[in-house]
């Protein structure tokens, strides 16, 4: 079943904590993980990574908490994983 086109505001906070909010239905945060020395943790080579085009197929993981809820979807719910890079998106 497809919905209708909204149109609403996305705005973005990045600090420590990175946070979205997306209109009145969602919301993402976000905080890269670090190991006991303070650095980064990452991943490489992982399916998703190079599906998306993430440059050398690396990413910090950045678990996040998010929640998704509106009236015309059929429930709320909630997400627990993430990742940070950086992408170069090439069209063939």
């Amino acid at each position: 079943m497809l919905h209708p086109r909204r149109e609403g505001s996305c705005n973005t906070e990045e600090g420590e904590t990175l946070t979205a909010t997306v209109g009145s239905v969602g919301q993402v945060k976000s905080q890269r993980l670090k190991n006991e020395a303070g650095q980064a943790v990452t991943m490489q080579h992982a399916g998703f990574l190079s599906a998306l085009q993430f440059d050398n197929e690396i990413a910090q993981l950045a678990p996040s908490g998010s929640q998704w809820a509106d009236p015309d979807m059929p429930r709320q719910f909630t997400t627990q994983s993430g990742a940070v890079g950086t992408f170069t998106w090439r069209v063939s």
